[in-house]
């Protein structure tokens, strides 16, 4: 073989081996995954996590506090129901008009989360905050828990 046509097969295979190269090793494992799992019935069984207090609201009067208002407007938002404004407007687009709020402890680092979870459909919807305020932390959309903002160190 002619040293020109070798020439132009290592030329040819260049492309080939830089774009190998280019690949990792190995995929990429998460050092994290979020604290509260990964579908909301997962906090059932999260031993990092107290359920403090667990009630069914059906009522815009249950629900108390303004902040407790602002939070269900939030967390109706995380379906296809992004133009509620008001909580009036939220717990009427909810399956039988109501809601669940959990309140959650996690013991080791102090921290406490208030969670509304709702059915549209056959569908469970929601969202966590952080308590005492409307800073979301994960949402939950058909069940699945996503855009999670608390994590934890995997083991």
């Amino acid at each position: 073989m002619s040293r020109l046509l070798r020439l132009q097969r290592i030329a040819l295979l260049l492309p080939l081996l830089a774009a190998c190269q280019e690949l990792p090793d190995s995929p990429t494992v998460p050092s994290e995954s979020c604290l509260f799992g990964a579908q909301f019935s997962d906090i059932r069984d999260n031993p990092a996590l107290n359920i403090e207090a667990e009630t069914w609201l059906r009522s815009v009067a249950a629900l108390g506090s303004e902040l407790a208002h602002a939070q269900l407007v939030l967390a109706v938002q995380q379906s296809s129901h992004t133009d509620v404004t008001t909580a009036e407007q939220a717990l009427a687009r909810l399956d039988q008009q109501e809601v669940r709020r959990i309140e959650l402890s996690e013991p080791a680092h102090a921290r406490r989360y208030t969670v509304y979870e709702y059915g549209v459909g056959d569908n469970s919807y929601g969202a966590f905050f952080v308590a005492g305020t409307t800073t979301l932390v994960a949402a939950i959309h058909d069940g699945d828990l996503l855009d999670c903002g608390v994590y934890t160190a995997l083991p």
